[in-house]
Formats: structure tokens, sequence, C-alpha cells
């Protein structure tokens, strides 16, 4: 089954453009008979076509923001040893300008793997705020960043290269300095998102710089921060090659913050689910016996589109997937502030299990508090202690008056 047919069994109505369609056209079409995309998924690997997006997009100006999954095919190096793609990388430039108005992840899948439309279809429909998403090898991998500590020095010469100066110019510096050491500079927008152009060069350098060449130079990709003088810079560099690493972001500031702030995108509307009645499933309808188990119920129901959920029924089996239970387990913990772990939940996938999941954690946070304030007591002397009783009564006896 296609992810267009995957999508249209879920309840969702398909609009699909092929290469060399007129997208402006399209979209001009399906907005004159009053029809706004709510979720956009681009399968043809090219910045090119996706910039056009970005600017139709941007000239229709809809009042609701539109959930875009730009695919592509094995692009990044997640594993290691893999072929990556520099020039398609090129298209988490769009991406990130789409990030402004509207909600954007790429997702970097083998599209000859069996299940890959089943992954696609729940990376569309769970809308979760990862911006750079990969499949490998049954893992679903989310870029992330890590401090570096940075103590020795490498004396070496290295060709310095700006971003800026382009394509070419870094290809240029690879050819031209065989065996030696090529830094690629870029600005840190490339990273926390800025200008188009800036976040699609930083995109091809960290490509480059992740390729394993054989007798080529040996290439770091920077990402710097404005705020860094070109003398801390220098005093960096020769450490920074010293790192082994491929591709490394500088910065002054909260760099968690920054991406934060950066891929911060608005609540795009969701198609609204068709809700089906509860399928045949393995065990008999048991319905909730408590208001916990009712609200579970209700959460999990909005996920899966079903009406008439059991508090025996297995999530898995009435249609979740890995992602789903991600997000259900999200809103546990926003509803009833406890953190309840994906282990726990997939050893008992009902909702009487997630139910006593979510009483047994309140619990033990419970006694693990009640057990700090035992410790903190018994560090008391008896005149502290007499002192704070003394200061509890006093503040029941002003209550009180």
């Amino acid at each position: 089954m296609t992810l267009a047919a995957r999508l249209e069994a879920q309840g969702w109505a398909i609009e699909t453009v092929s290469r060399g369609d007129d997208i402006g056209a399209r979209l001009a079409e399906l907005v004159g008979r009053g029809w706004h995309p709510h979720s956009i998924v681009h399968l043809w690997q090219d910045a090119e076509s996706l910039s056009r997006l970005v600017q139709l997009l941007d000239l229709a100006r809809s009042t609701e923001p539109v959930d875009i999954t730009v695919v592509t095919d094995r692009v990044q190096d997640v594993v290691g040893g893999e072929a990556s793609d520099p020039e398609k990388a090129q298209i988490l430039g769009p991406c990130r300008a789409l990030v402004k108005a509207n909600r954007c992840r790429w997702v970097d899948i083998d599209p000859r793997r069996g299940d890959a439309a089943d992954l696609l279809a729940a990376e569309v429909t769970a809308g979760l705020p990862d911006l750079l998403v990969a499949h490998r090898g049954g893992h679903r991998w989310v870029r992330t960043y890590e401090p570096v500590k940075l103590s020795r020095r490498l004396s070496a010469e290295a060709t310095v290269v700006q971003t800026g100066d382009g394509v070419q110019a870094m290809l240029s510096a690879l050819s031209g300095a065989p065996g030696g050491l090529v830094v690629l500079s870029s600005s840190l927008a490339a990273v926390v998102g800025g200008d188009l152009e800036d976040v699609a060069l930083g995109a091809f350098a960290g490509a480059l710089a992740e390729q394993s060449r054989p007798g080529g130079p040996r290439v770091l990709a920077v990402d710097w921060d404005p705020d860094v003088t070109p003398e801390e810079a220098a005093d960096l560099l020769p450490r920074l090659l010293a790192s082994g690493l491929s591709r490394i972001v500088v910065s002054t500031r909260d760099l968690d913050a920054l991406l934060r702030a950066g891929e911060a995108r608005p609540e795009a509307a969701r198609p609204s689910r068709t809700v089906h009645p509860r399928p045949n499933l393995s065990t008999p309808y048991v319905a909730p016996h408590s208001e916990l188990e009712t609200q579970i119920a209700g959460l999990w129901g909005d996920l899966l589109g079903i009406e008439g959920v059991g508090i025996d029924d297995n999530f898995f089996e009435s249609g979740g997937h890995s992602l789903l239970a991600t997000q259900l387990i999200s809103q546990v913990r926003d509803r009833f502030g406890v953190e309840v772990k994906f282990a726990r939940f997939f050893d008992a996938p009902t909702v009487s299990g997630l139910a006593a999941a979510i009483v047994g954690q309140a619990a033990a946070v419970e006694e693990a508090a009640l057990a700090e304030l035992l410790a903190e007591i018994q560090g008391l002397s008896a005149e502290d202690l007499q002192d704070q009783l003394a200061a509890e009564k006093q503040s029941l006896l002003e209550d009180g008056s």
C-alpha cells in the first residue's frame, strides 16, 4: 500500500502532484475550490522545488500553518560510513525557512525498505516536533548536539573556506588540498535557523565534512557564533582540529535554547480524523471503572480515532504504533504530571496497564519526597527541630486567627 493510500485509509483527503506539474497552478486551483492543505509531503528531493513551495505558501498567506514533511533517500550519514549527499543536503535551507510560518520536518529514509510507507505515514500523522529525523535499521534517529571538551592543540596548516563563498569554492578547496586540512566555516545561523542560503550552504558543508575520501583532505565544518572574535577563533581552531570531529558548532550562548527558539513552530490545525467504531479485538470490551481510566481512554480514542476504548484493549492491536505511543506518553505527562517509561507502557499497552503505571509512578514520587523529608528531619539537631516545630505551630495559629 502506498503512502497516499495509507493516509486515505485514516480518513485524510489526498491530492497528489507529479513532478513536472505546475505547483503554483495546482495550489491556486485547490485554494479556489476552498481546499486549503493541512499537510504537504515533499518527495522530490530537490531544494529548488521546495524553495518554490516556500514562496507559494508565503504568497498564499493562509491563516492556518501547514504541516510539511520533506522526505529524502539516505542523504545524511547517520550511523557512520554512509554515502551522504551534500547537494541534496541543501534541502535543509528551505525546510528551515518553512519553519518560520509553518511546521516542517526532514525525514531521511531508505525507500526500498518494506515498511517505508508505514514509517512515513506515522511521521506525517504523529506531528512530532523533531526537525531532523532519520530511520535506519529499525531505529528512529533525531539529530542532537553534545558539548565537547577541547584540550590539546594541533599544529598544522589548514585551508579555511567561508561557506558564503559558495559551493564551488568549497569543492575547489577540497581538490586543492589532497591529504591536508580544510575548514569549511559557516554561521551559527546554519544550525539554529536564519537566511535560506546560509542554512543550505551550512548543510552542504556538514555533509561534505562527513564524507570519507580516501587520499583526500580531512575536512572540518565549523558553525561559528557571530559573537566569537577573530582572535578567539584563531585560538580555538587548532583545538577544534585536534578534536577529530567532522562538524562542530561554536556558540557563546545556550545552544539548546537557541535551537528551541529556532525550531519553535506554530500549531498546525490537524485534519479531523474519521472516528471509527471499536475494531474486533482479541479481548472483550470492558468499560472504564475510574475517572483516571476514563480520561486515559479518551486520550487513547482521540489518537487512534476509535469510539469506545475498553480498558483491556491493546494499543498496538487497536492500530497504534511507536510514534503514536510517544504522543500518548507525552499527553499523559502533560495531563497527570507523571513520567511513564516507554518500557513500562510496552509491557502492558492497555488503558488499565497505563492507569496502574500512573498510580505506581505517582506513589513512587510521593514516597521519594517523604524519604527526602525524613532524611532532612533526621539531619536536624534537637534544638533545630524544636525551632521548626515552634515556627510551624505559630504559622498554624496565625492562619487560624
